[in-house]
């Protein structure tokens, strides 16, 4: 279980990564901590997606 929530960080941490060189993701800074909610909140405000 622990191998697979550090996983799920490293996966969200590199899709932020690639949000973060967007010019929409200018507007939403995040701190790291903050950043499982964050990503959480986007998935469920756009359901199609961003990729």
């Amino acid at each position: 279980n622990q191998r697979r929530k550090e996983a799920k960080k490293a996966q969200v941490e590199a899709e932020f990564e690639e949000l973060s060189e967007e010019p929409a993701a200018g507007g939403f800074p995040v701190p790291p901590l903050d950043l499982p909610h964050y990503h959480g909140v986007q998935h469920k405000e756009i359901p199609s997606g961003t990729n």
